[in-house]
């Protein structure tokens, strides 16, 4: 995984009090159970609910997360525009869903 090389979860609290290779692998292993799910749910509509539930998470922790020295790695036009704007879209998406 990119984020795990580049050091980005260094960016989250948990991982990075954990430490070096520790931190780095509980990052990792993290995605395990949201794979599966993804896998699991995929023909599902809750499937789209909890992609559109992740994507405002994503967009929430950049957000929150933005003034760690870790998320230098996130500050470039493609994160500062695409992480926001799927955010958005997950936001609008569950709007819809609960009308």
């Amino acid at each position: 995984m990119d984020a795990a090389r580049a050091r980005e979860w260094l960016a989250l609290p948990p991982a990075r009090w954990m430490g070096g290779r520790v931190g780095a692998a509980a990052f990792v292993w993290a995605h395990v159970p949201m794979v599966f799910a993804a896998l699991w749910w995929r023909d599902e509509a809750g499937f789209r609910l909890g992609l559109a539930a992740f994507a405002v998470a994503h967009a929430g922790l950049h957000l929150l997360l933005r003034r760690y020295p870790a998320a230098a790695a996130f500050n470039n036009p493609s994160s500062r525009v695409l992480t926001p704007l799927i955010g958005a879209l997950g936001g609008r998406y569950l709007i819809g869903a609960a009308a």
